[in-house]
């Protein structure tokens, strides 16, 4: 508490301090840090670096399909080196900077906002699985802080730090093979060329191959 004395003609001031007790609420610890229960309103989905660590996953993005509720992650393509998936945490709507490129394509998942260690705006695909010790989502109103950027949500990952004690060496190797279910036969050109030309002609609507450029295609010259 706030304490005055008069000094007057005194040379010595004896002076004891008295305690201002206050009442705190409980405390949460989220993934940004530390609020009163009150003001968590937001929902916030967690999942530690060691389930992360006993998925054999190429990356952070494919690790983490099916285990964070309300996330959907979504495999674009089955291309090798090219596994990087989109993940959608709130919806197809979003405020970022990559709005033009959702509406000239439709297909496109604007991502969630991705801060590593605090620094915000970088790829979660750049870390190895192994490096990350926790992984939180905030969704609704936790992520409000982050401002327009979160309209997709936040992704907040913590990377492991050293720890004391003798050097420790892990190894760990994984091989995977993909291969397609079912091969469709298709036809060669001069065939579907031929067919083409005749629901052509019987829709009566012009002809896109002739009968000189099937025979192209069929002696291979063409």
């Amino acid at each position: 508490n706030t304490l005055e004395i008069a000094v007057e003609n005194k040379t010595k001031i004896d002076v004891a301090l008295k305690v201002n007790t206050t009442e705190l609420d409980e405390l949460v610890v989220v993934g940004y840090g530390v609020q009163k229960r009150t003001n968590v309103v937001g929902a916030v989905a967690s999942v530690s670096g060691d389930k992360l660590q006993n998925i054999p996953a190429m990356n952070v993005s494919n690790a983490i399909s099916g285990m964070i509720p309300g996330t959907t992650v979504i495999q674009t393509t089955g291309e090798p080196g090219q596994g990087a998936p989109r993940i959608q945490v709130r919806g197809r709507t979003s405020l970022n900077s990559d709005n033009s490129r959702m509406s000239n394509d439709s297909r496109y998942v604007p991502q969630p906002l991705v801060v590593i260690d605090g620094v915000p705006g970088r790829s979660m695909d750049e870390i190895d699985p192994n490096d990350v010790e926790s992984l939180s989502v905030l969704k609704d109103a936790s992520a409000a802080i982050y401002g327009a950027s979160a309209a997709n949500g936040v992704i907040l990952i913590k990377t492991k730090s050293g720890k004391d004690g003798k050097p420790r060496l892990n190894y760990q190797f994984y091989e995977g093979m993909m291969t397609p279910t079912l091969t469709p036969d298709v036809t060669n050109a001069a065939d579907y060329a031929t067919m083409l030309s005749e629901y052509q002609v019987a829709q009566g609507k012009a002809r896109r191959y002739t009968d000189k450029d099937i025979e192209l295609f069929r002696n291979g010259k063409a």
